[in-house]
């Protein structure tokens, strides 16, 4: 056994716990285990462990252990339960096993232990997968007497054919109905005897097809021997084999009349409908017979239990007079009794069924009795290995001419792997709503109408807003759209509809007003659902974001300030170079001047010394080299052209000088520029400042293209080279101070810029600025 396997331990001693667990590890199976004390931790353990075993004790402290197997029953039936103790005599040991424990282990002899889980989870294992296939039965003359009983005491018509459409059955009922006796239509084609007239061909097409994959119901009109017209309903299905090959199908048919009265009857109307009585088992086959009908009527009957062979079914019967139950083999292993010492007492068969069901079971039988109406159960069967089977049974109720009961005649079936699928589907629901139940947040399903109408959503509405998600099912109590701010509801409308025409995702945020408290901001993302070309509804899920809403704005009220403080700066900068600029022309400049002016004069006065006139050249000289430094200086601090003729002819002077400087070749594009404010000049010369000078030191270019112009309601300054471009981590490298500084310039003005490096070489610096009409701007005044 190679597979990881769980074992839940109910035991209250830890020791017995443990020498359980190290006999079970030394057979070499590798399991995980669980070990619980109470009700409560069994029942939680069940459903979250999920064990494949459970190893009980008998004797508890904290509950009995028969509310262990209580609970093993309703939650996992089919988990095998071992009961583990030394406290219980054999006798007693041998009523547990009739109870439904699966084996019985005293602790002094733990080595059977490993043995037992073994063969506990391979039979286990065969029953859920369907290995443990029941072997073929031949059905004795017994059965045959049940079915023509059955067939016979049914007021609907039965007709069987072959794969040829050739009538092989053919019921009392048939012969009343149609008036053609059976042996006048055995062998014959269906069509010739049997005539459907159909309201259209298309009902025809679908009978003929459905026949042979599933089961077909729909009214029809036929005519008699005598070529009367009746009014029928009818149904048709196929009949396969045991390899799952089609040998024919079987229709029933009922008077429309009688069909309304059935259905009637099952509403709970009162409807007169005369039952026949009571027939007799020996009818067929008896020596009143003829023998050439009592051969066909075997054929028949053989063909039929084919029919019910493949289903599964067993025969069963309740003589009410007698007392006496009677099955057929099949039954009699359904029901996992023993024929050879079955007498057929009501005590030996209900000791079969299942405890918490037998009640039930004695109260329908006797509610048919009393009532004299069909029985119909569905109970569970405890085998004699422990083992749990789910069985359904349906009779039909015989009555003698005074209308008393006298014999119950039916069949019954293992729906044991239908009830198996029901509890893992019912068990994987139960997970997979507590899953959902338990996300932070809602998964819904809705409508595509105004109201946003839903079709389901779970439990974590009322987290979200304050209201059970019962109010807004179908608009029980109110929709949800109701909850939407107002000037949201356009702006989700269009998301999804958008999302759902073009087939994709949506995401989007909106605002709701829950029951107490401030609005909330929810996230929505969802996709729709198509059937076809047909848009049925959307389906996804919700959270809320108010707390990330508010942390969002924080982050973007420090993102404004910090704006504002960088621009604030800027401003400050720019003023204080105005007014070094101011200082360096007005003061120094004039003080440089006044000196070259007397340095002039100084020379005509010492104009016959000739090393003194030498002198006076040579500072004057350098006086004239400073000047030119502060007047350099003055333009590089605020170029007083920008303010004078404006950006265009700033970026011209300055391109000029630099070509001139550094010999790299420019191409100037320049568009005209109207009311461009001053703080917005300046940024641009800035900008373009820093990457010529970014261009003159890193690049090593020889040409560069300068493009500036409005578009799209933007300023828009294009700086390419020709150079060895720029690395990517020099891009964000937190060393590149300029070309952070140049980025800060841009954002204090809404701009952008952005650093590029094409594939044929060189770096590409752009730079987009919008243009926001009427906003005052604070000019410089230089």
């Amino acid at each position: 056994m190679n597979k990881v396997i769980g074992i839940l331990f109910v035991d209250d001693v830890q020791e017995d716990v443990d020498s359980a667990i190290n006999a079970i590890s030394k057979s070499g199976i590798k399991f995980t285990h669980t070990v619980v004390r109470t009700k409560s931790d069994f029942t939680e353990a069940m459903i979250s462990v999920v064990p494949d075993i459970i190893i009980s004790e008998y004797v508890l402290a904290q509950f009995e252990w028969t509310i262990t197997l209580s609970l093993r029953n309703e939650i996992s039936p089919y988990t095998p339960i071992i009961v583990l103790t030394d406290a219980v005599t054999e006798s007693t040991a041998l009523d547990c096993l009739k109870t439904g424990i699966n084996y019985y282990i005293r602790k002094s002899n733990l080595s059977n232990l490993p043995q037992a889980i073994k063969a506990l989870l391979l039979k286990r294992d065969k029953l859920l997968s369907g290995l443990d296939e029941y072997t073929a039965l031949r059905y004795t003359e017994l059965k045959h007497k049940f079915l023509s009983c059955v067939l016979n005491d049914t007021t609907s018509a039965i007709i069987s054919v072959d794969i040829n459409d050739n009538v092989v059955l053919w019921n009392k009922a048939a012969e009343l109905l149609f008036g053609w006796s059976c042996r006048e239509v055995i062998g014959f084609p269906m069509e010739q005897v049997v005539s459907h007239e159909f309201f259209d061909i298309v009902e025809k097409k679908t009978m003929n097809h459905h026949y042979r994959s599933e089961q077909w119901e729909g009214e029809v009109y036929v005519r008699n021997k005598t070529g009367e017209r009746v009014h029928l309903f009818c149904t048709v299905a196929g009949v396969k084999d045991e390899e799952g090959l089609n040998i024919g199908q079987t229709y029933r048919y009922q008077r429309f009349s009688d069909r309304l009265k059935y259905e009637a009857k099952e509403d709970g109307q009162i409807v007169n409908e005369n039952i026949p009585a009571e027939k007799d088992f020996t009818v067929y086959g008896s020596a009143g017979g003829s023998l050439k009908e009592s051969e066909q009527i075997a054929d028949n009957l053989m063909r039929l239990d084919l029919a019910v062979k493949s289903a599964k079914m067993g025969l069963t019967s309740y003589d009410v007079k007698k007392r006496k139950r009677y099955f057929d083999k099949q039954a009699f292993h359904l029901l996992g009794i023993d024929s050879a010492s079955f007498n057929g007492t009501d005590e030996e068969y209900f000791e079969r069924i299942h405890p918490g069901d037998r009640e039930e079971v004695k109260s329908l039988v006797h509610l048919s009795l009393s009532k004299v109406r069909d029985y119909e159960a569905e109970y569970r069967i405890l085998w004699n290995d422990g083992s749990l089977h789910y069985i359904v049974s349906r009779a039909r109720l015989i009555t003698d001419d005074e209308n008393k009961p006298v014999r119950l005649n039916g069949l019954i079936w293992d729906v044991t792997d239908q009830k198996l699928l029901e509890i893992n589907l019912r068990e994987n629901l139960r997970k997979t709503n507590s899953i959902i139940n338990n996300l932070n947040g809602v998964v819904f399903r809705r409508r595509l109408d105004d109201e946003m109408t839903m079709e389901y959503i779970s439990h974590g509405m009322k987290t979200l807003t304050g209201y059970p998600s019962w109010d807004f099912l179908l608009n029980r109590v109110r929709s949800f759209n109701s909850l939407i701010v107002k000037e949201d509801k356009e702006k989700i409308k269009i998301e999804i509809k958008n999302a759902v025409e073009g087939e994709t995702f949506y995401s989007v945020e909106y605002r709701i007003k829950p029951l107490k408290g401030k609005q909330r901001w929810m996230l929505e993302r969802g996709h729709g659902i198509y059937t076809g070309k047909n848009r049925l509804a959307v389906e996804g899920f919700i959270t809320e974001i108010t707390d990330r809403k508010n942390i969002e704005s924080k982050l973007n009220k420090s993102l404004n300030q910090l704006q504002q403080l960088n621009q604030y700066l800027q401003i400050i900068r720019e003023k204080e170079r105005v007014a070094i600029s101011r200082e360096l022309h007005d003061d120094l400049g004039q003080a440089l001047t006044a000196i070259k002016i007397d340095l002039g004069s100084l020379k005509h006065i010492l104009s016959n010394t000739e090393e003194a006139k030498n002198k006076i050249e040579k500072i004057t000289a350098l006086v004239c080299e400073t000047i030119r430094t502060v007047q350099n200086l003055t333009a590089q601090l605020r170029p007083q052209i920008i303010d004078d003729l404006g950006v265009e002819a700033a970026i011209e002077w300055y391109t000029k000088d630099f070509s001139e400087r550094t010999g790299i070749k420019i191409h100037l594009i320049l568009e005209p520029v109207l009311n461009m404010p001053a703080d917005i000049s300046l940024i641009i010369f800035r900008i373009l400042q820093e990457s010529l000078t970014n261009i003159a030191r890193h690049s090593k270019a020889t040409n560069a293209e300068i493009k500036f112009r409005v578009h799209e309601k933007s300023w828009i300054l294009n700086v390419r080279d020709n150079g060895v471009g720029i690395s990517e981590n020099d891009k964000i490298s937190k060393k590149s101070f300029g070309l952070i500084s140049m980025r800060e310039r841009a954002k204090c003005f809404g701009g952008e810029l952005e650093i590029k490096t094409p594939g044929e070489g060189g770096t590409i610096v752009s730079l987009r600025i919008p243009i926001k009409e009427g906003k005052s701007r604070e000019n410089f005044n230089l």
